[in-house]
């Protein structure tokens, strides 16, 4: 669950962004699809016309052998998705699923990082 941002009487929620920290290269190609309050989402939830879907991180694999690159920062942009979310609640559970190009669920993806945060801006 992550804590979404503060919002008070007549304020609209702040542009948020979903940032993972220390995300460390993957060796095979993926896309992580995130769901906000979708419990059960998998490679056939819908994701076009979905409230509930924030959006893609793409990872470009480095295959078998190859040097892994530093620890990265990525950041998603996930204010429209969160928006619906806030009168639901303060805090907001976050689901992922991990597919490879051709849409197919990967069941144990190698995604490792050190931290995933909300961030807004004033």
């Amino acid at each position: 669950m992550l804590a979404l941002p503060p919002t008070g009487p007549g304020r609209e929620l702040p542009a948020t962004t979903l940032e993972l920290r220390g995300v460390r290269a993957t060796r095979a190609s993926l896309e992580l699809r995130i769901f906000f309050d979708q419990e059960g989402a998998g490679p056939a939830t819908p994701t076009e016309g979905n409230p509930r879907y924030a959006g893609s991180l793409f990872f470009y694999g480095h295959g078998d052998g190859a040097p892994l690159a530093a620890p990265m920062v990525l950041r998603l942009e996930v204010t429209e998705a969160l928006q619906a979310r806030v009168a639901a609640g303060a805090s907001v559970a976050v689901t992922w699923v991990a597919v490879d190009n051709k849409g197919r669920e990967i069941a144990a993806p190698e995604i490792a990082f050190d931290a995933m945060v909300l961030l807004a801006s004033d």
